[in-house]
């Protein structure tokens, strides 16, 4: 890490500390997990043990017709804690079916994270921070940075230059906005629907998943996106992670979704 961008970073750590913030948000964590029996006690504790008002967060957690024990894992959790809400899927619908239901039916004035069932977040201040940092009303979504399970730095956690802010050409570019991600739910009522079909299948994508959330919400931002030098996400990386079988499928699908039609940047989230 450069030694301005360590400045940053421990200058947004100053103002955790010393900052009162005026609003308290309320913040949708969604969850879609499989076979997720081996990570989703630290995935949940960690949620769980966020320094932030309970009445002020909630925690969706949808289950994509595990054949584990996460079900049973996770409904005993729930029962246990009254933010927290399960769902189980009979019958697998992957990611993006999963992730936009929950996207779409976020409380429009909430802000939105995704925090996949087998990894987790890094420490107790992770929503405290981003409440601080949606302070400012012209912030609409954040990305990066994440680390390893092992607290190896990420290898794709870096800002976008400017010149593709300002040419919209995220998806010419090396994938670099990672985990964590967050917005305010407007920013996605903003996304529509034909942007996460797969041209191929006619159903929503199966592989690339967060190319297919982020990149419009990305290109609707622009300067109104942030890249955040704090770790907010473990990225649990594990053999079950991406299956080497699936690598030419998500490679296919990675590459229609940077084929797809740009989004110009919103004036305005209203409307």
């Amino acid at each position: 890490m450069s030694g301005i961008r360590r400045l940053g970073m421990l200058f947004e750590e100053f103002r955790l500390r010393v900052m009162k913030p005026k609003l308290h948000h309320e913040f949708l964590i969604v969850t879609a997990a499989h076979n997720a029996e081996n990570y989703v006690r630290r995935h949940l504790a960690s949620i769980r043990g966020q320094n932030y008002p309970k009445e002020r967060y909630r925690h969706l957690i949808i289950d994509d017709a595990s054949t584990d024990a996460t079900g049973e894992l996770v409904e005993q959790f729930a029962r246990d804690s009254s933010n927290v809400e399960y769902r189980r899927n009979t019958e697998r619908r992957g990611g993006c079916a999963n992730l936009t239901r929950a996207f779409r039916d976020a409380d429009p004035g909430s802000i939105v994270l995704q925090v996949d069932g087998d990894d987790w977040l890094p420490d107790p201040h992770v929503l405290s921070y981003l409440n601080l940092l949606y302070q400012d009303l012209e912030l609409w979504m954040t990305y990066n940075t994440w680390a390893f399970a092992d607290g190896r730095p990420a290898l794709n956690s870096s800002p976008l230059p400017e010149y593709v802010v300002r040419a919209r050409s995220y998806r010419d570019e090396a994938w670099t906005s990672s985990h964590l991600h967050s917005f305010r739910a407007k920013l996605f009522r903003h996304v529509r629907e034909e942007s996460l079909i797969d041209p191929e299948t006619g159903d929503y994508f199966r592989s690339a998943v967060d190319m297919a959330h982020y990149f419009p919400m990305l290109e609707l931002s622009g300067t109104h996106a942030r890249h955040v030098e704090r770790v907010l996400y473990v990225y649990n990386l594990h053999p079950g992670s991406i299956g080497t079988t699936q690598r030419e499928q998500q490679l296919g699908c990675e590459k229609r979704i940077r084929n797809l039609e740009r989004y110009a940047p919103l004036a305005s989230l209203e409307g």
